[in-house]
Formats: C-alpha cells, structure tokens, sequence
C-alpha cells in the first residue's frame, strides 16, 4: 500500500508503517493511483473468458463463482485494498479513493451482468440482471470479507451455494415483476 504522509490530516497522529495515519484515512499519490488501477486491470484480466454457457444456468454461474474465487485468492491484495478504499470517508483524496472504487466496482458489475444474461439469455440491462449483478457483488464481498476475517474459512466453501442462490433469486424477481 502506499500513501503519502499529509500533515495537514494528522492531527498529531503518528504514520504507521504501512502508510495510514492512526485514527486518519489514506492519502494516495499518484503513483499509487496508476497502482490501482493495475492492479484492478491485472485482476480483472485474470479471470477466464467464460462468454459460452455450458448447460443449465447454475452450470455456467457455477463456473463464474469457481473462476472468481479462483482469482481472488491468486490476487487477494486487490479486494483487500479496495475495501480498505471503499470505507475511506466520501472526500479522502478530494474524492479520487472513491472514484477509483467506483471504477472498478461498475467494472465487476459489468462483467457479472454479462454472465449473468449469458446464463439465463437475458437483457444484461435488465433490471433483473442488474439486481442479480449486485447481489452477487455483494455476496462475493461479503464472503471474502468473511474469509479474511477467518482464515479457517475457505472462499470456495463459503460461497459454494451461490449459483443456486442467484437462480432462486432470480426466479423471486421475476415472479414480483409479474
């Protein structure tokens, strides 16, 4: 990680090793934006092209889930930093830190709208898709989080029913839009 010490944000607080203030939020210089984005591009272009449904749904978002955990896993760091980023308060780096989350977070939900149509053979902007799209954000995130925060925890195993979760929502969705 790396941050530039900004007096003017300490208030007396000493910088940690790492780069962050105690009791502060980071600061990012511009070779630590160039960074990021890197980085999300390194890890996005890990994931494998998986635009060809193989079977049923719960197949194709099956793999999706399996070749994201994968990855995760390979560039862990990545989601780390950018959750790290996303809790920074709103105007952290005259709201570059946010920009950049933003970036890359529309980036995965792009690519999981597009999974997510390619399994069911719908509209990837649909506002079914969309929700789905969020919801497995979400999920993904939360189960790393988890997964973080308990290293006894396997990635895999924790999102493990989540094909089957978004085919079930799915399935909810549609049946309140009728």
């Amino acid at each position: 990680m790396h941050a530039v010490h900004d007096p003017g944000h300490t208030h007396g607080r000493r910088a940690r090793p790492d780069g962050c203030r105690q009791g502060g939020h980071f600061q990012p210089d511009a070779g630590g934006e160039r960074r990021r984005g890197g980085g999300a591009d390194r890890f996005f272009a890990d994931l494998p092209d998986l635009t060809r449904r193989p079977g049923r749904p719960a197949e194709h978002l099956a793999r999706v889930v399996s070749a994201t955990v994968g990855t995760l896993e390979r560039h862990p760091d990545f989601l780390r930093l950018l959750i790290v980023f996303a809790a920074q308060p709103p105007d952290a780096g005259d709201g570059e830190i946010q920009a950049v989350v933003r970036r890359v977070r529309e980036h995965a939900l792009d690519l999981l709208r597009a999974q997510i149509a390619a399994a069911f053979g719908d509209d990837p902007r649909s506002p079914v898709t969309d929700q789905l799209a969020r919801f497995a954000l979400a999920a993904i995130d939360g189960a790393f989080v988890a997964w973080q925060a308990d290293r006894g925890a396997a990635l895999g195993q924790l999102l493990q029913s989540h094909a089957p979760s978004l085919v079930a929502a799915r399935r909810a969705l549609l049946a309140e839009a009728d």
